[in-house]
């Protein structure tokens, strides 16, 4: 499952820490599935999801941290010309 996730977020760090989140999840709710491939099939969507999640998240910040960044470079050409 980790290469799985790993295809996605491209770091073996996240994606064994997503795959970590996902069986807590499974162990903290007591969910039960009526055969393997019921949970299975579980498994790989909520672990796509939990991807999927993470990069939104991640381009998220990105575009903050430019924003932040475009306004402290804008801050600075004002007081330049002050």
């Amino acid at each position: 499952m980790v290469v799985y996730a790993y295809r996605f977020v491209l770091r073996k760090e996240v994606a064994e820490d997503l795959v970590q989140e996902i069986f807590i999840g499974i162990w903290e709710t007591n969910k039960t599935f009526n055969s393997f491939y019921g949970f299975r099939a579980f498994l790989y969507n909520a672990l796509r999801n939990s991807c999927i999640n993470y990069l939104k998240h991640e381009d998220t910040e990105f575009r903050y941290r430019q924003k932040v960044m475009q306004e402290h470079r804008e801050e600075e050409e004002d007081d330049n010309e002050n």
